[in-house]
Formats: C-alpha cells, sequence, structure tokens
C-alpha cells in the first residue's frame, strides 16, 4: 500500500521520499500549474505610481506655460520698445503712438497663438477661444480703420508736423521708417486677425471631437 503510494507521487523512490516529506512539513503538495491571470498583486501601487506620474508632469506643465507666457509678454515689450524709440528720438509728438503699439502687440501675439497654442494655457479654454473667435470680426476693422488714419493723416497734413524740425536726411530717413513700420504692423495685424480666427474655430473642432488643439 505503502509502495502504491510512492508510485503515485512520484516516478522513482527518491523524487517518491521527496514528496513525501515536502507533505510532511508544508502539507499536501499539488503539482504546479500555469497561471492563467495576469498578476495583481501590486497593481494598486503601480497604480499610484502611474498617478503621481500623471500628476508630477501635468504640474511641471502649467509651470512650463507660465514661464513662457511671460518670456513671450517680455519679448513683445522689448520688440514694442525697439520699434518705438527711432520714432521717440525723432519726433517731438506721435499722435499714433496708441496704434502703433496696439498693431504690434496685436501681430507678435497672434502669430505666437497660431504656431504656438498648444503650449499656453489657453489651448483647453473653449468659453475664451469661442470669445476671441467673436471678437476677430471686430478687431479686423478697427485694424483696418487704424491704418486708414494714420494713411489720411499723412495725405491730408502731410509729414510737415511731425517731422518739419528735422534735417532732409534725418526727415526722409524717418518718414520711410514710420510710413514701413506702421504698414507692416497694420496690415500684419490685419491679416493675422482671421487667421487666428480661423486657428480658434480648429482648436475648438479638434479639442472637443479629438481632445487635441
Amino acid at each position: 500500500m505503502g509502495q502504491t503510494k510512492l508510485i503515485f507521487i512520484g516516478r522513482s523512490r527518491a523524487t517518491a521520499y521527496k514528496n513525501l516529506r515536502r507533505m510532511a512539513e508544508n502539507g499536501p503538495f499539488l503539482p504546479r500549474q500555469r497561471a492563467t491571470q495576469p498578476v495583481t498583486y501590486f497593481r494598486p501601487f503601480t497604480q499610484s505610481i502611474v498617478q503621481g506620474r500623471q500628476t508630477l508632469p501635468m504640474e511641471k506643465q502649467n509651470a512650463v506655460r507660465l514661464a513662457l507666457e511671460v518670456t513671450w509678454w517680455v519679448i513683445t515689450a522689448v520688440v514694442v520698445w525697439a520699434v518705438l524709440t527711432p520714432i521717440n528720438n525723432a519726433m517731438y509728438l506721435w499722435p499714433f503712438r496708441t496704434w502703433n503699439i496696439i498693431f504690434i502687440v496685436s501681430v507678435v501675439t497672434f502669430v505666437r497663438l497660431i504656431f504656438f497654442l498648444k503650449y499656453t494655457f489657453l489651448a483647453k479654454w473653449q468659453i475664451v477661444k469661442i470669445i476671441l473667435l467673436l471678437l476677430m470680426f471686430p478687431a479686423t476693422f478697427m485694424y483696418i480703420n487704424g491704418i486708414s488714419d494714420f494713411m489720411t493723416y499723412i495725405e491730408e497734413k502731410t509729414w510737415d508736423p511731425l517731422t518739419g524740425h528735422l534735417s532732409s536726411i534725418e526727415k526722409l530717413s524717418t518718414e520711410q521708417y514710420i510710413w514701413h513700420e506702421m504698414l507692416f504692423f497694420g496690415v500684419g495685424s490685419v491679416l493675422s486677425a482671421p487667421a487666428f480666427a480661423v486657428r480658434m474655430m480648429l482648436s475648438i473642432w479638434r479639442t472637443r471631437n479629438r481632445g487635441t488643439v
């Protein structure tokens, strides 16, 4: 009877005694079976790690976006200062200073948001994007009126009230500089505003349907 048990427990006598000793120490011995389900003992731990990895990059992304936003506004301020410095040094009065600043800020901001929207806080703000989209229509006509006022002023009053105190060489160079930079940033604002509106419309659709920007 004992020999029969040994035959069923193991193929050889040594294996049989080994299995009997294991059964006496640890209880009944069952053959090892292949696992059919994935091991889930450490799933809560891995989930906590994954959640931590997802939360940490989000905080870093917000910090990076804030740093980029501040950097871009500093760059915009530097561009405004660089463009207006020759005019301030040459003329006593510049009646279109406000329009000039609006044109420069608009062009730099619109171009930045068109190409680098996903790196800004505006990327996920659907309501703000809808508001900006609607504002671009009156803004375009506002820019056109600003350019029209500048050109009308030059045609009616000429450059003499602005640059009459300068020498002939400085007068000519200053007038050409003002004319070209006002048209560059003014026309740039007129063109970039509708392009920005299209970009907002595309971003709204992508965020709603695809979860992208």
